[in-house]
């Protein structure tokens, strides 16, 4: 049986529906975002001009939906009162990263909805926790590369589908060239606004002599 995991960020604590919640899953309907499509007419011309990239330099993405569909078993009305207040307390209108036992090197982020109506005639009653999440589902932990770089050299950093900022931390002052910027870096960590790491092979170039840390939160679809 498939186990969902919560994990409140306000309050940093771990919930797992079968553990805590003593629920079974039923299903898990994870759909596709869709990419948001922009388009101008230009006078005298056939069809739209698609103008989706033109801002970003890449597609956007409307919100994920996942609806989780579970059962919960109560010997009464006030014990499922009980319990689906504790799951209501817990996590309805919280801000949640949630993972699954399928894919535990994953997680969504987003707020939850919990829904549930009390059965008369049913032992197990069911309850839907949907969540309206960002696009991508995020490795569960940041990719971390280092590397020891002699006067200069090269650091491939592979990344999945979602864009991202990098961080690079460095324990001496170095020049760090990607996609014809050039940064200064000082000591320390960095976070280099003016990189974006694309899916595939990101190559930094660095001048100097530094121990270097690149650090980035992956996504994929």
């Amino acid at each position: 049986m498939t186990e969902v995991i919560f994990f409140i960020t306000d309050t940093e604590e771990t919930k797992s529906s079968l553990v805590d919640y003593q629920m079974n899953t039923v299903s898990i309907v994870n759909a596709t975002p869709k990419w948001r499509k922009e388009t101008v007419e230009v006078p005298f011309s056939d069809g739209v001009l698609d103008i989706s990239e033109a801002y970003t330099g890449y597609v956007v993405y409307e919100p994920r939906e996942i609806e989780c569909a579970f059962t919960i078993r109560v010997i009464s009305h006030a014990d499922y009162e009980n319990k689906i207040s504790a799951i209501r307390n817990d996590l309805d209108g919280a801000d949640i990263q949630l993972s699954t036992s399928d894919e535990p090197g994953y997680y969504f982020s987003g707020r939850v909805s919990v829904e549930s109506a009390y059965d008369t005639e049913e032992i197990d009653q069911e309850i839907i926790i949907s969540m309206e999440a960002y696009p991508y589902k995020y490795k569960a932990a940041e990719t971390v590369i280092e590397s020891e770089i002699t006067d200069e050299g090269y650091i491939t950093c592979p990344n999945e589908r979602m864009p991202v900022i990098p961080r690079i931390n460095t324990d001496a002052l170095v020049t760090v060239l990607f996609n014809d910027t050039s940064v200064a870096l000082p000591v320390g960590e960095t976070l280099v606004s003016s990189f974006l790491f694309m899916k595939g092979d990101n190559v930094i170039r660095v001048t100097g002599s530094a121990n270097i840390t690149v650090t980035y939160q992956e996504g994929s679809l």
